[in-house]
């Protein structure tokens, strides 16, 4: 089985790398390869370089980042890797729960669910969480197994990961039911190693956070992190809405959640020993959708949250209902088919052209910026995809030029023009409709001797720098 595990993840593996190079549709992209090159430039995260994620998301994805060759592709890779581990944990988890085959029905679940399959080779930290939150479980149901200690401070510190990635605290409750579990709570003894594990698991995870934010300042994450994200808030409008229409667009998805809450209660019916499975991975589930109905702003691709907890439930009722299938060549037919289709469809897609990260219009933005500025040169552009591609510098508080950052009055005037005297930036690109966000932008332009020029893309603005 393990051997198995290590054949479909390779070849997992294979399709992503020959499938990594597909034009980027998420803004999102072009911001973090934007930050990551200004922090390879020297400039410091967060103090310097202005980074909207927490610092688990840096920590993690920056060092593969560097490894795979620092390119765009190299950063959907480094998050891809993750996803792995994330298989692998889906194999551990149901190794404790004692289903061999858990992980690889979890695997074709998965993989069923095109938002998954893109998300894991997008570079944003939206899939990013999922892996260390089984891991968080799987750790929890051996330190219950195996009274030892240390598996209880990795679950916590797992957690943590998770919280610092995209704040996802969302399987704090599984693990809740978990410890709660762990004892009959019948005694003054049980009360007390009650306690203790609590305690335990609550101050690993206040050091595990601590320790991760530290070498980047409290105060720096702070100011970059947590004040972007209340402003945005304030800023965003309330729709409770927004997460039922996004899940009408998202059908597989809503297939899936519709389909794993059907096998569980046939599951839970059919024998006993689903129920608690279903309990810890239901609480999962169902604490991740209460968290997307108040988050703002919601966007779509942040329903790859519910992708993991809905499959996991989804094996975890496959599995006990498998048990109760007399033949086995019938359970391995119905496991591996599924598989080997998910495997085939993604060889398929690896075959296919790609056709490289940037679009045609930024491909366009990229030849005039190498076509008038030299490689030493600062420039300025709210789409960083063309600022990473064409190798050119910004200045690092002006990496992220999103709708967010600028709508929530985290770009002032003052700050921008301040960044423009310092490293008086060769040309201003208004390539993705943001910077028109800011306040008197025009005027700041004129002010700060950059005139329009003309190009032949008549949908985008360039400034250039009258020396």
């Amino acid at each position: 089985m393990l051997l198995t595990s290590f054949a479909v993840c390779a070849a997992l593996s294979y399709c992503a790398c020959r499938s990594r190079a597909f034009p980027t549709t998420e803004y999102d992209e072009g911001v973090y390869l934007a930050t990551f090159r200004s922090i390879q430039a020297g400039f410091a995260p967060y103090r310097e370089t202005y980074l909207s994620q927490p610092p688990g998301f840096l920590a993690l994805t920056y060092p593969l980042y560097v490894l795979f060759g620092s390119t765009l592709e190299a950063a959907r890779l480094a998050v891809f890797a993750y996803s792995v581990v994330g298989l692998f944990a889906l194999g551990w988890l149901g190794w404790e729960l004692g289903h061999v085959l858990f992980g690889l029905v979890a695997v074709a679940v998965l993989y069923s669910v095109p938002l998954y399959t893109r998300e894991i080779l997008t570079f944003h930290g939206d899939s990013l969480p999922a892996t260390f939150s089984t891991l968080a479980i799987a750790a929890m149901l051996r330190f219950l197994h195996s009274e030892r200690w240390h598996w209880l401070v990795l679950s916590a510190t797992c957690v943590a990961i998770a919280g610092l990635i995209k704040g996802d605290v969302s399987v704090v409750p599984a693990l809740g039911v978990l410890l709660l579990s762990g004892a009959s709570w019948a005694s003054w003894a049980d009360w007390r190693t009650g306690g203790a594990q609590i305690a335990v698991f609550g101050a690993a995870l206040a050091c595990a956070a601590v320790l991760f934010t530290l070498p980047f300042g409290l105060f720096d994450v702070y100011e970059s992190v947590v004040k972007l994200r209340v402003s945005a808030a304030q800023a965003a409008p309330a729709d409770s809405h927004a997460l039922l229409r996004f899940l009408q667009e998202k059908s597989e998805l809503t297939g899936l959640l519709c389909m794993s809450a059907a096998l569980s209660f046939v599951a839970c019916r059919a024998t006993a020993a689903a129920r608690f499975p279903t309990l810890v991975l239901g609480s999962w589930l169902l604490t991740t959708f209460a968290t997307l109905f108040i988050y703002r702003p919601l966007q779509i691709h942040h329903l790859v949250f519910l992708t993991v907890p809905a499959a996991a439930l989804t094996a975890s009722a496959l599995c006990h209902l498998l048990t109760r299938v007399r033949w086995r060549w019938a359970t391995a037919c119905m496991v591996g088919f599924p598989l080997v289709m998910t495997l085939i469809n993604q060889f398929v897609a690896a075959a296919s052209a790609q056709s490289g990260v940037a679009n045609p219009p930024q491909k366009r933005g990229i030849a005039l910026v190498r076509a008038k500025t030299q490689a030493e040169d600062f420039i300025v552009c709210d789409d960083g995809i063309i600022t990473g591609l064409s190798e050119r510098r910004t200045p690092p508080f002006l990496t992220d030029l999103s709708h967010v950052r600028l709508r929530s009055g985290r770009v002032t005037r003052e700050r921008f023009e301040a960044e423009l005297d310092r490293f008086r930036p060769k040309l201003v690109l208004v390539w993705a409709d943001r910077l028109t966000d800011l306040p008197y932008f025009a005027d700041v332009m004129k002010s700060h001797r950059y005139q329009r020029i003309k190009n032949k893309d008549k949908a985008h603005q360039v400034y250039q720098l009258q020396q």
